[in-house]
């Protein structure tokens, strides 16, 4: 496995604790530097078509609507992905600030994570917290700690199968842009995928 992870400054405080975590759990690790995407984003390739989507370069906390830094954490994902299919290994994409909350628990649930995707066609195992601010639905149980779900809101860290880049070519190409959370729920459900997560919180 290897760590792939974009931010946007390494020298901040809270994206430099989590490079040096993430650094520390002994996988090969990359870091890819973006900085903030302050232009008008391509809206051809929007969700759905729906450009009144968009409402700007900026917005009010808790106002509706995309901006140009949901397109630019967007690419964000999708530059960290087509970096991980370059080698035949799954690899874990985090987001600049990603905190994990107890390292050693986290590698466990890592090498647990590892050998399911071993094992199975799974595209996606997410580390991030079931039913923070949706209703999670879980499904089969697959191994001691992860489950099949549907819905996880946000994307800072998670887990992809390196048997799976025809899905991620797809969903790239035919999905539009969104912000990423709700971008992957919307993708995976219109191909009727289950991720797989925990149970507990621990990123």
């Amino acid at each position: 496995m290897k760590i792939i992870q974009f931010g946007i400054d390494a020298s901040e405080a809270r994206e430099e604790a989590s490079m040096q975590t993430l650094k520390n759990l002994g996988w090969s690790y990359t870091r890819i530097e973006n900085p903030r995407y302050d232009h008008e984003p391509p809206l051809d390739n929007i969700f759905e078509g729906n450009k009144d989507l968009y409402i700007g370069l900026t917005k009010e906390f808790h106002q509706f609507g995309l901006t140009s830094r949901h397109y630019g954490c967007w690419l964000g994902h999708k530059q960290a992905t087509t970096l991980g299919f370059l080698e035949d290994e799954h690899f874990l994409v985090c987001e600049g600030d990603c905190k994990i909350i107890d390292p050693e628990l986290f590698k466990e649930r890592i090498l647990e994570a590892i050998n399911i995707l071993d094992t199975t066609d799974y595209p996606m195992i997410r580390f991030e917290e079931p039913f923070n601010g949706l209703d999670t639905q879980f499904y089969n149980q697959v191994s001691d700690n992860f489950w099949e779900c549907d819905v996880i809101n946000t994307t800072h860290c998670y887990l992809v199968n390196s048997k799976s880049q025809e899905l991620y070519d797809n969903i790239f190409s035919k999905v539009g842009w969104h912000t990423p959370d709700w971008w992957y729920n919307i993708a995976f459900k219109g191909l009727d995928k289950n991720m797989l997560c925990l149970k507990e919180r621990i990123t």
